[in-house]
């Protein structure tokens, strides 16, 4: 026979009862009903199986331990309680347990009701009318479930107010086609279709909302297999509806795999401070995210493979990347395909391939040691990021100003095949290494090159050069610098400013190697020109400090007056001491078509200290020899000027105004300057305007040679 008990409304009332009967047994289908509308406070202890409990209306009951409702109790809310926004308020204390429960809330006009939890109580229920909104307050550490909540307008709400909270799932795995609104930190989820995360706390996907897919999460401070559905929470391996989360809050996660190529949603690897979260993947598997999803790796998260992943890369200030021996692939080919704020690491044998249609963003720190970094697109390295040790970054590379590029060791940079393959505004340092800069025309330095450690030299190569190149292979801008001592190997243009460490000795120097041509505008100090110097971008005045030559000097003469424009002529200005070495000559080339008249001076090099040395020879381009003008050299103490004179000497083929051993070797260089014959006929002899500053002669091994060969050619016919 049903029990019927009607609880009065006052504490005193309830008090009595419970002092009159103790803990109540509410069994055999007992039922329990509070007809009172407002503020009611029901406090019950006892076991109810099978029975029921009716609330009309009250804003409030708790149950306290030993309470238990189990089998298929059920709790009925027929009415609604005025000046209430939720149906009465459910609290359970202590060791309370709900086991089985049933909730019928069809009468209730917003079908909400709200749940409080603590100590060791736990709740589950099964909903048999749709619900609008739930609300879960698990204080301490209570456990709430939820089992088929499957209304589209669902909305679970849970609080901590600070506390820890428990487990809080819904059950089965995708029974819930509602959404879950927390405003708490260290939930586990499992099963839930859709949840929303707002208003601070902790969780790792803060602000993410996972739509038609389950959220997956591994167990933490834990090695877990991706293959092995029991490391996964849920009992199941990942699938392509699945939004994937390796989360960690405490401790070390690893997760090794996939072995072979699987789909998902998304991808989210996070960990909270003191913990990490790391993805090993397997050479032979690769991760497909969805088209409109994609990577995330927060702080403290890492990627280390070979494998691949693709889908649009986020990485996190404080996550890593790691590339071990063998190809790890990421990002996707979309203009989002590739970002990270974090750090890069390759090692010997690990090749990085980052996809994206865009430049690929580099974090804050890409470390190698050894290794290949390449991009289908090409890398940015922004303000602020730094790119430092060893190996090959094999991708167009676009380094923003406050950028650093730092070699400690062999380094190679840039898109041999790309007209921008290496492009800079930032810091490139090579210390006592090597680097090579590839670019299919001319690679542009940055704010600062610095060459060297201050004891040893550093190398500059350009990696596309060949020797027949009259093309710059480097551009230094105005305003841009190299610094330092070593060597640079290839065509250089120099518009900004080049300063070596000091001239008291060759290693002290930046040192241009030859064949190359070294050309531009810009200011030059401490330096020394083994191949080609032309100064300007034609003619110009290029000024500087200690030059010292020892290739070829090419001016270019297009007027009387030294400067820029149509009507003027090449000059180099040392404001220290500039040193002609053994071995350097001077090439005279006309400009603009100008037309030298005889006596026409024009002076080439000035030094406000001294000019050391002299030029081995003078080679006059043929256009110049064809206007019968030839050159004599005015050497002074500090300076020297080229006068025109008139050429008419046959076998003067350097058009100086003698015949003699330069014109010998001259012929050797270029037999089409003339006849030899006439060299024979003519040696000795010299123009009526005879050299200030008289240029020695070779020496006697040289004059030896000179006869022998000259015996050898009178034996030969004369070639027409």
């Amino acid at each position: 026979m049903n029990q019927i008990i009607c609880l009065l409304r006052s504490f005193f009332q309830i008090a009595l009862i419970s002092a009159l009967i103790g803990a109540i047994d509410f069994s055999h289908a007992a039922q329990v009903t509070t007809p009172f509308v407002g503020e009611n406070f029901e406090s019950f202890e006892g076991i109810v199986p099978g029975g029921s409990v009716h609330d009309y209306g009250s804003n409030w009951l708790a149950f306290s331990s030993p309470y238990t409702f189990s089998s298929g109790a059920t709790f009925t809310y027929p009415a609604f309680g005025p000046n209430s926004n939720y149906l009465g308020d459910w609290a359970f204390h202590d060791s309370a347990t709900f086991q089985s429960m049933h909730w019928n809330a069809s009468q209730v006009p917003d079908g909400s009701a709200w749940f409080g939890v603590s100590g060791q109580s736990a709740m589950e229920f099964t909903f048999d009318s749709p619900m609008t909104r739930v609300g879960v307050n698990p204080l301490t550490t209570g456990n709430f479930r939820i089992s088929a909540f499957d209304s589209s307008n669902n909305l679970i709400e849970t609080h901590s107010y600070g506390q820890t909270p428990g487990v809080v799932q819904s059950s089965p795995p995708n029974a819930s086609t509602g959404s879950w609104k927390t405003f708490f930190a260290g939930i586990r989820a499992n099963g839930i279709k859709r949840v929303r995360f707002e208003a601070g706390g902790g969780f790792a996907l803060d602000g993410l909302t996972f739509d038609n897919s389950r959220t997956v999460l591994l167990t933490e401070s834990s090695v877990a297999t991706w293959n092995t559905p029991s490391d996964w929470e849920h009992g199941l391996v990942p699938i392509a509806s699945d939004d994937v989360v390796v989360s960690s809050a405490s401790g070390n996660l690893s997760l090794q795999g996939p072995n072979a190529p699987i789909s998902v949603l998304s991808l989210t690897l996070s960990a909270q401070p003191g913990a990490s979260a790391q993805l090993g993947l397997q050479s032979s598997g690769s991760i497909t995210t969805s088209a409109t999803r994609g990577v995330l790796l927060q702080k403290g998260a890492e990627i280390a493979g070979p494998g691949e992943i693709i889908g649009d890369f986020v990485g996190e200030q404080g996550s890593t990347i790691f590339a071990t021996p063998g190809q790890l692939k990421l990002g996707r080919t979309t203009y989002s395909g590739f970002r990270t704020a974090g750090q890069i690491i390759l090692v010997d044998g690990a090749i990085l391939q980052l996809n994206s249609l865009s430049l690929a963003s580099l974090g804050s720190s890409t470390q190698m040691f050894g290794g290949t970094l390449s991009a289908s697109n090409g890398v940015s390295l922004g303000s602020g990021n730094a790119i430092h040790g060893r190996g090959t970054v094999a991708a167009r590379l676009s380094a923003q100003n406050g950028s650093t590029i730092a070699a400690t060791g062999g380094l190679s940079l840039g898109d041999s095949n790309s007209p921008a393959g290496f492009y800079s505004d930032g810091e490139l340092h090579t210390s006592d290494n090597t680097v090579t800069i590839n670019d299919s025309n001319d690679a542009v330095l940055g704010s600062l090159t610095s060459l060297g450690d201050g004891t040893n030299g550093g190398t500059l190569v350009a990696g596309t050069a060949v020797s027949t190149d009259t093309a710059p292979h480097f551009l230094v801008e105005q305003g841009k610098n190299v610094i330092g001592r070593g060597n640079i190997v290839g065509n250089f243009k120099n518009n900004g400013h080049v300063v070596g460490d000091g001239d008291s000795s060759v290693s002290e120097r930046i040192v241009f190697d030859s064949p190359w041509i070294v050309s531009g505008i810009g200011t030059f100090a401490n330096t020394l020109v083994n191949g080609t110097f032309s100064p300007g971008l034609s003619p110009a005045v290029v000024e500087g400090e200690n030059f010292a030559f020892a290739g070829k000097v090419q001016m270019e003469l297009g007027g009387t007056t030294p400067g820029s424009g149509s009507q003027s002529h090449d000059q180099i200005i040392d404001l220290e001491t500039m040193e002609l070495l053994s071995g350097v000559d001077l090439e005279l080339k006309p400009w603009n078509g100008f037309q030298p008249q005889v006596g026409d001076t024009f002076e080439l090099l000035r030094s406000s200290q001294s000019l050391l040395g002299a030029f081995d020879d003078v080679l006059i381009d043929p256009y110049f020899q064809s206007l019968g003008i030839g050159f004599d050299l005015e050497y002074s103490p500090n300076s020297l000027s080229v006068v025109a004179v008139s050429a008419g000497l046959s076998g003067d083929f350097d058009a100086d105004g003698d015949v003699d051993g330069r014109d010998f070797l001259a012929w050797q260089r270029d037999p089409s300057v003339g006849d030899l014959a006439d060299w024979q006929a003519n040696y000795g002899a010299e123009s009526s305007l005879e050299n200030i500053a008289a240029i020695p002669e070779p020496a006697g091994g040289l004059l030896l040679a000179v006869a022998t060969l000259t015996a050898f050619v009178r034996q030969r016919p004369v070639q027409v």
